[in-house]
């Protein structure tokens, strides 16, 4: 498990995440835009995603404040 920070105008748009295995976040405060392939989704405080890594995953903070997040890998690349 990890907490982690996405900071306000954050994008990887240009250099997606990719790598093996499954990842599950928990979003605590704010509301980052997460892309998975080519599908989109506007996380809110309390709501969860998990996704295949090996697809590249992306995240946008289009919000004025960090987006507070918890997650977990397998198998733990971090």
């Amino acid at each position: 498990m990890m907490r982690a920070e996405i900071p306000p105008g954050y994008s990887n748009a240009l250099a997606p995440h990719r790598h093996e295995g499954e990842e599950v976040m928990l979003l605590l405060e704010g509301a980052p835009h997460v892309t998975v392939g080519g599908k989109e989704s506007v996380l809110e405080a309390g709501d969860a995603i998990t996704y295949d890594a090996s697809v590249p995953h992306r995240f946008h903070n289009k919000g004025t404040r960090p987006a507070v997040i918890v997650g977990a890998m397998t198998p733990a690349s971090f």
